[in-house]
């Protein structure tokens, strides 16, 4: 679930409509993330030239640059989701509405006692 007050901790800006990060990867290349109000992560990298750079997606591709340039990009979106994100434990709306009502009333979250599901599942 997005947190509006990570995502501007982390170095994203709100245009309105969306939260707009970018940052240069590699000292080359400008990584651009955009998510919106739903929570819809999309990404693009420029090369310096500002023409698309699509290799790091393409599986079969392989080279040093190309993997120096997957490694980045994953090493980002990973940090983005640790950081700019909510674990969301629950799913159904009812479930979620009963999570805030207990944090709300009781000033208590949810435990998960099970090691097999550290952060929950449903």
């Amino acid at each position: 679930m997005i947190n509006r007050e990570k995502l501007l901790n982390c170095g994203f800006e709100f245009d309105g409509k969306n939260f707009v990060r970018r940052q240069e990867i590699l000292n080359q290349m400008t990584l651009t993330i955009i998510i919106d109000a739903g929570g819809s992560v999309t990404s693009k990298i420029f090369d310096s030239d500002g023409e698309p750079y699509t290799l790091h997606l393409v599986e079969s591709a392989n080279g040093k640059f190309v993997g120096n340039v997957r490694a980045e990009y994953e090493r980002v979106m990973n940090e983005l989701a640790a950081h700019c994100f909510d674990d969301e434990h629950f799913k159904s709306a009812q479930a979620l509405r009963l999570v805030d009502y207990v944090r709300e009333h009781f000033d208590d979250a949810p435990e998960f006692l099970w090691a097999k599901y550290p952060r929950g599942c449903w």
